[in-house]
């Protein structure tokens, strides 16, 4: 069987992005399936698979709700994109390489001893991981650098790392990264993203950005990742002052966590952030953008034979322009790990043929 693998899961050891596929292929499926088929599918021995299977039981059995039978083989009774989005998150977290991808950003300059004792592993495993690391940045115009023995993230394009890093925190942390040691961050970014949004998009725009749990999210962390970049010293320059009004109290609060953010620094931020919702370098690019939105859901809806009011043309034509702006913004795909659309489509067509098929 032939399937997508995302670029990053390579990073993982075998036997993870075994139980991975396998997870993939159970949690699209009602029926039950062998050992055997497993195995075929996989092209891996009916003994590896076997020893697979036993691990997703013992550490994943209830909370996916995993029936076996020697005879009938197995089946997951919990196959929903949010099941599966939580056991790969566990799978993502135990692997080495993606620890130290993630301790590299937050600690720059530091020794390879700094992340041998952060990682609990010999320097030999970083080492050996480094040039697989290394190899998939690179196809995105970053890398990991080591001089002196100290490491540190860089990129051709520094606005495109920071999309990146965003949502490779968000598959490393899930939907609420508030719980992990940069929650006292995520408050801070996030009053300081809705006074960018209000204060940049109409009223009913930023409504809907905010009111949107996986756009505020990412926005969330895209404006904490910029303020650790920013605060490191990898700094975008601001073609203009966003002049975002900041009371003393706020700007103490944010200096006592990143001592060398200034204004200057928060305007980079705000002008990166907002310009995936006001990017436009033309008036006429807006307009043509608009247009082909506004015909894309007039032409859904009339196949739908479903009533369309001019608020919600509105509010899904913004998400039409939002869609073209974010994916200008970056010229590489930033969701790496784990595609929640390509399970949702799954899902869709099996549910729901004719909306599918629209």
């Amino acid at each position: 069987m032939q399937r997508q693998v995302n670029a990053l899961r390579e990073l993982l050891d075998a036997a993870s992005r075994r139980i991975i596929d396998i997870l993939d292929i159970l949690i699209t499926q009602e029926d039950w399936i062998t050992i055997g088929e497993l195995s075929s599918m996989m092209g891996a021995s009916e003994r590896t698979i076997a020893k697979d299977v036993d691990v997703i039981r013992g550490r994943w059995g209830q909370f996916l709700k995993v029936e076996a039978s020697p005879n009938k083989g197995i089946r997951i009774h919990s196959r929903n994109v949010s099941a599966l989005g939580r056991v790969v998150i566990d799978i993502f977290n135990d692997s080495t390489a993606l620890r130290w991808l993630e301790e590299i950003f937050f600690n720059p300059g530091k020794e390879i001893e700094f992340f041998v004792e952060k990682l609990f592993v010999s320097r030999s495993t970083l080492i050996r991981a480094l040039p697989g690391i290394n190899r998939f940045l690179s196809e995105r115009g970053m890398a990991i650098r080591y001089k002196g023995n100290r490491y540190q993230l860089i990129a051709e394009d520094e606005a495109y790392l920071r999309y990146f890093c965003a949502g490779f925190m968000i598959e490393l942390y899930g939907l609420h990264p508030e719980q992990f040691d940069i929650g006292e961050d995520f408050d801070l970014a996030g009053s300081l993203l809705i006074k960018t949004l209000r204060q940049h998009l109409s009223r009913e725009e930023a409504d809907i950005v905010i009111s949107d749990e996986i756009a505020i999210l990412y926005c969330t962390m895209l404006y904490i990742v910029s303020l650790i970049r920013e605060n490191q010293g990898y700094t975008i320059p601001a073609c203009h002052n966003v002049n975002q009004e900041i009371d003393a109290e706020i700007m103490s609060g944010i200096t006592c966590r990143f001592p060398k953010i200034s204004k200057a620094n928060l305007s980079a931020i705000d002008q990166m952030v907002i310009k995936q919702y006001c990017g436009w370098d033309s008036e006429e690019e807006r307009a043509l953008v608009e247009k082909q939105g506004e015909a894309f859901w007039k032409r859904i809806f009339g196949r739908l034979e479903a009533q369309l009011d001019d608020g919600m043309l509105r509010k899904l034509v913004f998400y039409i322009k939002a869609t073209y702006l974010i994916t200008k913004c970056r010229p590489y795909e930033t969701s790496s790990l784990f595609d929640r659309i390509r399970y949702f489509s799954i899902f869709l067509k099996k549910h729901n043929d004719s909306a599918y098929a629209l």
